[in-house]
């Protein structure tokens, strides 16, 4: 007898779940049905770069820009005249196709816990979140470049986000290889032979006849790092062994050049 009336509780329990469940993935359905790249507007032409420089809201002053040069992405901030802190925060990042691009516009709308609803006239596609009829936050792609622009405070981000938007429409069409806009990385080079416990200077070769980079970035792979200075770049390895270094160079326009080498570091 408790037996039965212990199943007859989980049906019952069951039944009262089971159509607030239905309820909750009918409203996820359309979700899901917007964020599925198969039903977004063609993708417009891969750009050759996404300077942040282009982007020029009226009313507004740019601050704190920061680029990494690994990943070919920028953010900054926005200032409304006279006023000392940004109130509204761009992101942009130059990908490697308009495919990339948006497989990674979907992994930036899967981080948003809200739903998004479609914003149109912003980038190829775009996705936006309204408080009280303010867009708060927008979300896009355009070609092969996706953005990002958020409110740090009660502001409405629309005039922005139309901007980014028109600024990116406006970068040149790459047409073909995208490597004579490419920095092209041709060597790292030790100005003496490396060994553990001592630094080592290292001398960077980059293509002269290609884009001039704004920003290099030397990452070590296994037990060691790499110093920038005015100077150039040191490197200095603990132990003895094989040392793997990843250089990236970012143009103005966010496209990265990068390469690996491997150095032997012998002991003292």
């Amino acid at each position: 007898m408790r037996k039965r009336l212990e199943i007859l509780a989980l049906t019952l329990l069951c039944s009262l779940i089971a159509p607030a469940s239905w309820a909750q993935e009918q409203q996820r359905a359309p979700e899901r049905a917007t964020y599925d790249p198969s039903t977004w507007p063609a993708a417009s032409a891969a750009r050759v770069g996404a300077d942040p420089a282009s982007v020029q809201p009226a009313g507004w002053t740019r601050t704190d820009l920061q680029i990494d040069p690994r990943r070919g992405e920028a953010s900054f901030g926005l200032a409304q005249a006279k006023a000392s802190c940004a109130a509204i925060r761009v992101r942009l990042r130059l990908h490697a196709s308009v495919d990339a691009a948006r497989q990674a516009l979907i992994g930036t709308l899967r981080t948003v816990q809200a739903p998004l609803s479609s914003e149109e006239g912003l980038g190829d596609v775009a996705f936006g979140g309204r408080v009280l009829g303010r867009l708060e936050y927008a979300a896009g792609a355009l070609g092969n470049v996706t953005f990002v622009v958020r409110a740090l405070a009660k502001v409405d981000v629309t005039d922005v986000a139309v901007a980014v938007s028109d600024a990116l429409r406006a970068a040149p069409a790459l047409e073909g290889d995208p490597r004579p806009f490419t920095p092209r990385v041709l060597g790292l080079t030790p100005t003496r032979p490396a060994v553990a416990g001592e630094p080592t200077p290292l001398r960077l070769d980059l293509d002269p006849t290609g884009p001039e980079p704004l920003l290099t970035a030397v990452v070590c792979l296994e037990g060691a790092s790499v110093v920038q200075t005015e100077l150039g770049f040191t490197l200095y390895a603990a132990q003895p062994g094989l040392v793997t270094i990843e250089v990236f160079v970012c143009t103005q326009g966010l496209r990265v050049g990068t390469k690996a080498f491997a150095l032997e570091v012998t002991p003292r």
